[in-house]
């Protein structure tokens, strides 16, 4: 082999190992690396069992990544923070959620999701108003593996283009899988006003593999977190509305309900490929000008994307059952006249319809009876009149 050639064969094999060595870099910061199993949960009311991990990648970022593995559905959760007054202010209120409206109407163009929940979470005691958005997918990772790791590794590299998105309703980011744990711990082991607790979750099994059993007491009509003088909630759906008095007419005066009465979280369970493509205008559903919406569109789009569709569910938890009524009254009472007959409690699905709002990765058309089904009454005991 003559000098030329050898060196010559030296300059294109150093070529081809720089470029693998920064394929790989590329791939690695964008891949999530010690994928870790931190939690493993249950829920009442639900057949599935929700693996909790925590993901991070080379640049020290940390995110929660959901994954069912009865359904192999994987899930995001970002959180968006937005100022405690923006849902009091009416003004202020209509054009947050305008924009909220506008981002899920775009989620019909989202590959491989097949749920989207938003839950507006004010707890008991103080205006703060935290939001969360739920993302469930159906998706492979790389060579078309569906394991916790691929699916992870699929969704990590949306997460900037998802939170980029959602700039004009808030400032998000993806959840930490700490944050996670504790947002699904506190609302089923939440503590009440006397100062009674309730037990810490069970668990079933050792170690990481453990699986923690998000027991409820479930009524016909709410749920006890615990003993008799523990905290209770009870949920309502409200559907089959347009979306536009869903966000107008029903979400900002929910958010008035004093927060020394009771917690008060709302879910919308957003349905992205429900309904056929129609005209879309948002500034029409939502009463407001392309300036205020802080249109973003690209021209033409308009012609293909389909209004939101989604149902609501409204959870209250008061700090005890005699407190019931009272929470019940401000909830209804706080409607439009013509929202409030669309208000009906989830009579035998109330932990169902407590789990739905929550981080577990479920998607409720699948896992729950609410929203599709709703008993508006209880059903007749046989004897009885």
């Amino acid at each position: 082999m003559s000098g030329g050639t050898y060196l010559a064969r030296r300059v294109v094999a150093g070529h081809r190992w720089r470029k693998a060595r920064s394929l790989r870099s590329r791939l690695r910061s964008t891949s999530p690396v010690n994928l870790v199993l931190t939690g493993r949960f249950t829920a009442a009311g639900l057949g599935s069992t929700t693996d909790l991990y925590r993901a991070g990648d080379v640049f020290g970022r940390s995110w929660g990544f959901l994954h069912v593995a009865s359904t192999g559905h994987g899930s995001i959760v970002l959180t968006c923070e937005i100022s405690g007054d923006a849902l009091e202010d009416a003004e202020r209120a209509g054009t947050w959620v305008a924009r909220l409206g506008l981002w899920l109407a775009m989620l019909s163009h989202e590959p491989d999701l097949v749920a989207c929940v938003v839950s507006i979470d004010r707890g008991s005691g103080t205006s703060d108003v935290e939001v969360r958005l739920q993302l469930t997918y159906q998706v492979a990772g790389p060579h078309d593996l569906r394991d916790p790791a691929a699916q992870a590794t699929e969704l990590a590299a949306r997460i900037p283009e998802l939170t980029r998105s959602l700039a004009d309703v808030g400032r998000v980011t993806a959840a930490t899988s700490e944050s996670v744990r504790a947002t699904v711990l506190a609302a089923y082991s939440p503590s009440s006003g006397s100062g009674n607790g309730t037990p810490a979750p069970a668990r079933v099994g050792r170690g990481r593999r453990a699986v923690q059993v998000l027991d409820l007491k479930e009524s016909w009509n709410h749920v006890g977190h615990g003993s008799e003088r523990a905290a209770v909630s009870t949920t309502w759906s409200l559907s089959r509305l347009a979306s536009s008095v869903v966000l107008s007419s029903a979400l900002p005066p929910l958010m008035t309900i004093p927060p020394d009465l009771a917690h008060i979280r709302v879910g919308l369970m957003a349905q992205p490929s429900s309904g056929a493509p129609s005209t879309y205008d948002p500034r029409e559903w939502t009463g407001l000008s392309a300036g205020a919406l802080g249109l973003r569109t690209p021209k033409g789009a308009e012609e293909d994307l389909p209004t939101p569709a989604f149902s609501m569910l409204v959870t209250a938890t008061v700090a005890r059952q005699e407190l019931l009524a009272d929470a019940a009254l401000a909830v209804r009472g706080c409607l439009p006249p013509d929202v409030q007959p669309w208000l009906r409690p989830l009579y035998g699905d109330q932990a169902a319809g407590f789990a739905a709002g929550l981080p577990l990765g479920l998607a409720p058309d699948e896992h729950t009876l609410p929203p599709r089904t709703v008993a508006t009454a209880p059903e007749p005991r046989p004897g009885r009149t």
